[in-house]
């Protein structure tokens, strides 16, 4: 497979609270980040080189692969067209002035992250029982979804909540382990990245 290329995205601009703030939060845990990358890297890259003849969507290739195998394959695609998605959507915010669909830019990126944590936490198994108490108390003070960040298995996590719920939310995540937080309001704007293929 090709090195993957990063595309900066353009300021996200607010559009009242509809957006919400980002809230980072440590778990404190400490991860093995090697043996992480080992099975959500390497051995996908084995995967779609030695079952899948290089091709992600070789639905015809699926009935062969191991439940390991399906779910190292489904997790891929699930990051990959939610991070596609997620792009689109934000650059398509970026030039209109408001959203067009009826739901607000955060809500929606809400639905995606919500899918992504859902690929992390369940066919790569990169979540833990802290990171998973601090996603419900998140979402039960307000957020609209969390995620794991980084190599997974520790670490820490975001959430994306309306800007009211902000303080609350982060004093939910650190009732529920976490060392500390961050709110990081994007009234200014927000700047993103997006992995395109080369």
């Amino acid at each position: 497979p090709d090195p993957w290329n990063v595309e900066p995205l353009p300021l996200l601009p607010s559009h009242g609270d509809d957006n919400g703030v980002w809230i980072l939060a440590d778990s404190g845990e400490p991860k093995d980040t090697m043996k992480h990358l080992k099975r959500c890297k390497h051995d996908r890259l084995q995967l779609v080189t030695d079952k899948l003849g290089g091709d992600w969507d070789c639905t015809s290739c699926a009935s062969e692969l191991t439940e390991l195998e399906q779910r190292l394959w489904h997790a891929t695609l699930v990051n990959r067209d939610t991070e596609k998605e997620a792009a689109v959507l934000w650059r398509n915010s970026v030039s209109t002035a408001a959203p067009s669909s009826g739901r607000s830019v955060g809500h929606t990126l809400a639905l995606l992250m919500k899918q992504h944590h859902e690929a992390l936490r369940d066919d790569l198994g990169l979540s833990t029982p802290r990171l998973e108490a601090m996603n419900e108390a998140a979402l039960t003070a307000g957020a609209w979804a969390f995620k794991l960040v980084g190599s997974g298995g520790g670490g820490c996590g975001v959430a994306w909540a309306p800007r009211p719920a902000s303080e609350a939310v982060a004093q939910a995540m650190k009732d529920a382990g976490a060392v500390n937080t961050w709110i990081m309001d994007g009234r200014q704007g927000v700047h993103g990245t997006h992995i395109v293929d080369s």
